[in-house]
């Protein structure tokens, strides 16, 4: 099976401009850390020398992982010539929690279309609900249909523990896994990735996951996230490092087994991929879709994502740096990994980090009315917005999420921090995720009250600097003034 390449056109004009951009940047921020004048505007210039520099670090790294995810398209590995003999058992298994019941009972039905061996594939549905008419409703679609309904009351260890709770009750020999809100598109999953697993080292094999068409804004999420499946992704998978994503995906049992069952935790699928890399197996991506999954139309589904992954991405860094989470014996038994692949999960939570630092440090250079530093913090802006639209290869999606990044900073942050000091993270999922119904300016403001309140002492201390003649000092403001309204601004547009 051929897997489906980059846009080769694009790849050297991409590298040349993020290794530019990361170059100039260093060497702007250097030249005035030099030639400036004084403590004050000496330890500004510095702090924005390091930024540039961070941030140079940043583009450098955007281009090596870009340069890799051509180089698999390149050379991608082919699943062996034909499949293991006889061919391996097939647990397919939907993990449902509180989900529609009409799509789910569509999806499963579409599931059952599967192309496979007669007797070597069976289906389970995975049902954590709370809901009683959800369960009883997803119960009759699974004996219409003739799947295994398998129900927890407790939903322990979320949903790795319905994963494991699956491995406890089953045997088969490999794993499938679907959500329950993404509608299959090719019958041919499980004959296209099978042979894979002829090679004993794989343990899974994820292929690439994208949102159904929707409405500009879920097209723009859709695109937000695949900056990681079409690059930092594949450029782990050309060094056989690949990332689990949960779904649409099929893992080896036995691999799932020598690492001590699924992680349980809120983000199992980056957990088990750190595992399984310590535990000396390889991974493989497939860049191609099999199953659509329900786009995401508003602002509040995609922070409500946005908190699962700062949080479960805090604690994959503490995992990572010494910090065992999960007090797992395969953490400390595994063999030293990647820090520098892993810590690209934690890629939000450093860029939310960095924004929040770097705005902090204009609001004093135009305090100290630095005028060459506020010339570099317009062309700073400028930069981000470059490797934005560079990055997803379209104006208008970069813009937009250009602005998610500044609109979601305190959502990531604050996740980050829960993650660090042991908060419950039920509390993190479902507070203000009233999905498009919560309309309106109070829930706008009300979900969005860090961003709106930032964006007014941002404001405020524009008007400031432009009582005090300082034009480009306040127009710098003025404009992270807006760049941080977009929180409300979307919450109030889009939910």
């Amino acid at each position: 099976m051929k897997q489906q390449a980059g846009s080769a056109h694009f790849e050297m004009p991409v590298l040349m401009a993020l290794i530019t951009i990361a170059t100039m940047g260093i060497l702007f921020s250097l030249g005035i850390a030099v030639s400036a004048e004084g403590a004050m505007a000496r330890l500004l210039a510095g702090s924005f020398a390091a930024m540039a520099f961070a941030f140079g670090i940043f583009c450098i790294l955007s281009a090596r992982f870009y340069r890799h995810s051509f180089l698999y398209a390149k050379n991608v590995p082919e699943a062996a010539g034909s499949a293991p003999w006889p061919l391996p058992t097939v647990a397919v298994a939907m993990p449902i929690y509180n989900e529609d019941p009409t799509a789910t009972r569509k999806n499963i039905a579409r599931l059952k279309k599967l192309k496979y061996a007669k007797g070597r594939i069976n289906y389970y549905a995975l049902d954590d609900s709370d809901v009683p008419a959800i369960s009883a409703a997803i119960e009759r679609a699974c004996r219409d249909y003739g799947v295994a309904y398998l129900h927890r009351t407790k939903r322990a260890g979320f949903k790795a523990g319905a994963i494991n709770w699956l491995l406890k009750s089953s045997s088969e020999q490999l794993i499938a896994i679907f959500d329950a809100d993404e509608y299959l598109i090719d019958v041919n999953f499980l004959l296209d990735l099978v042979p894979y697993f002829g090679d004993k080292s794989i343990a899974f094999v994820q292929t690439e996951k994208k949102y159904a068409k929707g409405t500009f804004f879920s097209e723009c999420v859709d695109t937000f996230y695949s900056v990681f499946s079409r690059s930092i992704q594949t450029s782990r998978a050309f060094l056989g490092k690949a990332q689990l994503k949960g779904s649409c995906c099929l893992i080896r049992r036995s691999a799932i087994e020598a690492i001590g069952g699924f992680p349980e935790c809120v983000t199992e699928d980056m957990f088990f991929g750190l595992e399984s890399d310590r535990n000396r197996f390889r991974s493989v991506c497939v860049q191609k879709v099999y199953a659509l999954g329900k786009p995401v139309t508003t602002f509040t589904e995609l922070v409500t994502q946005q908190r699962r992954y700062g949080y479960g991405g805090a604690q994959l860094m503490m995992s990572l740096f010494g910090r065992d989470i999960q007090q797992r014996s395969a953490v400390s038994k595994g063999t030293e990994v990647s820090k520098l692949d892993y810590a690209t999960h934690g890629m939000g939570i450093f860029t939310s980090a960095f924004i929040a630092v770097f705005v902090l440090l204009s609001v004093l250079a135009v305090s100290a009315h630095a005028a060459a530093l506020e010339v570099m913090g317009f062309l700073a802006i400028v930069c981000t917005a470059i490797v934005s639209v560079i990055l997803t290869q379209s104006f208008s999606k970069g813009i937009l999420i250009w602005r998610f990044n500044f609109a979601l900073v305190s959502t990531r942050l604050g996740s980050a921090l829960a993650a660090l000091l042991g908060m419950t993270p039920r509390e993190m999922w479902y507070k203000d995720a009233a999905g498009p119904a919560a309309n309106g300016i109070y829930h706008a403001l009300h979900a969005s009250a860090a961003e709106f309140s930032f964006a007014a002492v941002l404001l405020a201390a524009g008007i400031f600097s432009a009582l005090a003649h300082d034009l480009l000092g306040a127009a710098w403001l003025f404009t992270y003034s807006l760049l941080f309204g977009s929180s409300t601004a979307f919450f109030l547009k889009y939910g």
